[in-house]
């Protein structure tokens, strides 16, 4: 197992993967120095374009065998050594996975040195306030209840003009929080620094609407409580772990694929793995309210003496009824890529702490053993002439 590892790595800085991994990584710093006028905006750009290339150097560490293998079409080395074609699998696979996860990694340090240079972004811990829904704001103090430490609130809020536009008119909503007013736009968060007071057993931060020319709605599942300052830097490492783990198990299921299938049709195959994983969260969404819809078309609703709805049902066929089941079940097993990059929040000054690590982990763990499996099979199956 240790010489195929070994052997993996040595292939890779053959074929030059250090002087495309310093060009990278001078590319995504250039980007977070100079690719836009904020910081916040120039790290989310470069982390974007780190992810971009940590995934496609994974289909390519992954998918494709060794320089022996496309020059005869099949690898000698695994039969004549005298480890298991599992544990060589393993190995072979492990490789793939250090190296798809190391170069993906020093991507994102890139980001995050380049990021950090200019300043950094304001980072705090964070803590959740509300769940789902939309808090209307009106003319009279309101309550929103927040842990005793909040230092801000970090808020989403929607505008609305309900008076007749005329001269005079604000352009922008206020808000009111703990006494200060606050300009506010639509479906853009803003943080604000607030004073928290206690009423009975709950510590409270009191908001209202000073626009009265304005409905104001707060998001409440953007609604968060800023508690403690932080440091950018390690925050913007930490984001990196969990995606450079996911490039690594993309990797090792990549190097388990190459051995049963030939290079091209092995990549094809990691590629449309690496697409469903990022549209999987949107598949489900589509399956799930095409239903719900369609139970609404065909609702009856009583009112009074009439009813409305039940005309407009839509059955699906029984065949693509179970065609979407089973896709459905398929997309179950498939991992969301998109959950393990946190870097987003980093972004927004979110402490991410060591969040979707663990996770990372899990898939990596998960990933190797498939490899190891359907890699030995496949290479115990490949019999040299």
């Amino acid at each position: 197992m240790r010489a195929a590892l070994r052997l993996r790595l040595l292939e890779a800085r053959r074929r030059g993967g250090l002087l495309l991994l310093g060009i990278a990584f001078v590319a995504v710093l250039a980007i977070a120095l100079f690719g836009g006028e904020t910081v916040d905006g120039r790290y989310g750009l470069a982390t974007d374009v780190a992810a971009t290339l940590g995934y496609v150097a994974a289909v390519f560490i992954g998918a494709f065998p060794l320089a022996i293998d496309r020059e005869r079409k099949r690898s000698y080395l695994p039969s004549a050594s005298p480890v298991s074609p599992w544990q060589w699998a393993l190995g072979n696979s492990a490789a793939a996975a250090v190296i798809a996860a190391v170069f993906a990694v020093t991507l994102y340090v890139a980001a995050a040195i380049g990021a950090a240079a200019g300043g950094g972004v304001e980072t705090w811990a964070v803590t959740r306030v509300g769940d789902e829904g939309m808090f209307r704001l009106g003319p009279t103090p309101q309550r929103i209840h927040v842990p005793a430490d909040t230092q801000a609130l970090r808020l989403r809020a929607r505008t609305f003009l309900v008076a007749d536009e005329s001269l005079g008119t604000a352009d922008t909503a206020v808000i009111g929080i703990s006494g200060r007013g606050y300009e506010i736009h639509d479906d853009r968060p803003v943080t604000v620094p607030v004073d928290v007071q206690q009423s009975g057993d709950d510590r409270v931060v009191i908001i209202r609407n000073r626009s009265p020319e304005y409905a104001v709605g707060i998001d409440i599942g953007s609604l968060r409580a800023l508690t403690e300052r932080r440091s950018f830097f390690p925050n913007s490492l930490a984001a990196s772990i969990a995606p450079a783990l996911g490039a690594g198990a993309l990797a090792a299921l990549g190097a388990a694929a190459g051995a049963n299938l030939g290079a091209p049709v092995a990549a094809l195959a990691l590629m449309l793995l690496l697409l469903l994983g990022s549209l999987k969260g949107f598949l489900l969404d589509v399956i799930e309210y095409e239903g719900t819809l369609k139970e609404a078309q065909s609702t009856v609703v009583q009112h009074g003496d009439h009813t409305h709805g039940g005309g407009s049902e839509i059955r699906d066929h029984p065949l693509r009824a179970e065609a979407k089941r089973v896709l459905a079940g398929m997309l179950q097993v498939v991992p969301t890529i998109s959950e393990l990059d946190r870097t987003g929040a980093v972004a927004t000054g979110e402490w991410i702490r060591a969040r979707r690590i663990d996770s990372a982990a899990y898939l990596l763990a998960g990933a190797l053993a498939v490899a190891a499996v359907l890699g030995g099979l496949g290479i115990s199956m490949r019999r040299t002439p």
